[in-house]
């Protein structure tokens, strides 16, 4: 009884504390739970940039044909695939002397990209951009922002200007 009494005043005991094996089966497990958490967020990061690009693409559109009916002037807002951004300027599409206003703006990922810009303007050609006229009204047609195997189709309405999203 007196050689027990004096180990526990030692603090010697049965179980002296964690082992090697034990702490590399924590750090593991740890390890594992955060390349999941990180894998998951990388994906609804991605998810939400895609979301994001639609949303600010219709944003953009609808501002500027607001803007041409309050200055009362052409807006042209103009898609280039090859860059996946997208510029605002001042006139028509087709003029060569056109005055960019805002952008350039991109998706915001290089994993979403735009893809097949098609308005037709006035002469029923099609183009790579889209007009707002101050009367409100727009060259039809529309835009698709692309991630993956999944799309969201921006598209514009001519008579009216509308913008929607499908």
């Amino acid at each position: 009884m007196l050689s027990r009494m004096s180990s526990r005043a030692r603090g010697a005991s049965g179980d002296s504390g964690a082992m090697l094996v034990e702490v590399m089966v924590v750090v593991a497990l740890v390890g594992v739970l955060s390349a999941m958490a990180v894998w998951g967020i990388r994906g609804w990061a991605t998810a939400s940039a895609f979301k994001g690009a639609s949303q600010q693409v219709q944003s953009v559109l609808r501002t500027t044909q607001q803007r041409a009916i309050t200055e009362g002037t052409s807006f042209c807002v103009q898609f280039d695939v090859a860059t996946d951004q997208y510029t605002v300027f001042r006139s028509t599409c087709t003029d060569t002397d056109k005055v960019k206003t805002a952008g350039p703006f991109g998706t915001g990922s290089n994993k979403v990209e735009l893809e097949a810009p098609a308005f037709v303007d006035a002469l029923n050609t099609e183009r790579s951009g889209v007009t707002f006229s101050p009367r409100g009204s727009a060259w039809p047609g529309h835009v698709a922002i692309v991630r993956g195997s999944k799309s969201h189709v921006v598209h514009v309405e001519g008579m009216t200007g509308r913008v929607s999203a499908s």
